[in-house]
């Protein structure tokens, strides 16, 4: 669809499927993040065909705080690929808690969350700020 009719399916938590050279798409993405980052980020945007958008455009995503991530894979398979994901974490799952554990250790900061939760007023109503 076009960018103009596809603004509106831009929601909080929504994936965006789109090959890769669908500059046009991809850019609306991006202004509309800009422009509304206190109402939420898309869950992320899979570019497929094994394209990448003009380094440019590429360099407008790394400023982002949106996902993108790009297939060889086209627009159906893809799509009929992550709908067929189970995304649960089962007991049994080691590669994949090994998985969530080393991403948990190279990327959260463990001990600035202690800190937070320590300094937070156990009276208060506030929701704890990350600071994310």
């Amino acid at each position: 669809m076009s960018s103009r009719n596809a603004g509106r399916l831009l929601n909080p938590g929504t994936l965006i499927i789109t090959p890769g050279d669908r500059e046009d798409l991809i850019m609306m993405i991006l202004n509309e993040d800009s422009k509304n980052s206190s109402r939420g980020h898309l869950a992320g945007v899979v570019l497929t065909d094994g394209i990448l958008p003009h380094e440019s455009v590429m360099e407008l995503i790394r400023q982002r705080s949106i996902p993108f991530i790009s297939t060889p894979a086209d627009v159906s398979s893809a799509t009929t690929t992550i709908a067929r994901m189970t995304v649960k974490t089962e007991v049994g799952d080691s590669d994949k808690i090994g998985l969530i554990q080393k991403l948990i250790q190279d990327h959260v900061q463990i001990d600035r969350i202690i800190e937070l939760v320590n300094q937070q007023d156990p009276n208060s109503d506030q929701q704890l700020n990350l600071g994310m």
